[in-house]
């Protein structure tokens, strides 16, 4: 069993989440015992400047690149990872934008760490639903904090998700509310 971080699809240079990787290195050198259970799993196309990030915070001999894979196989990882990891495009105009994998994400039910603006509709979302946690681009202090609660959790065997409010974001729900 391992602390396992997953991103699902393609993991472009706008969304590189740097704070997140120093942060998770600052973590592993001040607890040791991280390093022990930590894989971060990359599922889909990754740009090469992600992985020489990660590698230039020295976190290359936790890293798993899956590169394309079955939908449904792909789910599975998702289903049993600790953390799903959602970052946002840095860009001006991400604050209205939620990506589909946000709903991906929901559907399998293990918790969401966002990296993004916290006032936008991707943070708004996840506060509402409970699904996770949106901690911005450059806040490596939130960063840190919020990868070591979900860590914690793990060690307790607990890390689960009180999500509510999930089901409105159902395709049915949805449709529902574009008819109406």
């Amino acid at each position: 069993n391992c602390f396992s971080i997953t991103h699902l699809g393609s993991f472009n240079q706008d969304r590189n989440p740097l704070k997140l990787w120093q942060a998770l290195q600052t973590i592993g050198d001040e607890h040791p015992e991280f390093f022990k259970h930590l894989k971060i799993r990359l599922i889909g196309q990754t740009d090469p400047k992600i992985i020489e990030s990660l590698s230039a915070c020295g976190l290359s001999e936790f890293v798993e690149e899956h590169g394309y894979m079955a939908h449904n196989k792909s789910l599975e990882f998702l289903k049993k990872s600790q953390l799903l990891l959602l970052p946002l495009n840095n860009t001006p105009n991400v604050t209205g934008i939620i990506p589909g994998k946000f709903y991906e994400y929901l559907a399998v039910g293990r918790p969401i760490l966002a990296v993004g603006p916290e006032t936008g509709d991707c943070g708004n979302f996840l506060r509402q639903t409970n699904a996770g946690i949106i901690c911005d681009f450059e806040n490596m202090i939130n960063l840190k904090f919020t990868v070591l609660r979900y860590f914690n959790l793990y060690l307790e065997n607990n890390l689960i998700l009180p999500s509510s409010s999930i089901e409105r974001f159902s395709r049915k729900n949805l449709v529902q509310n574009l008819v109406n």
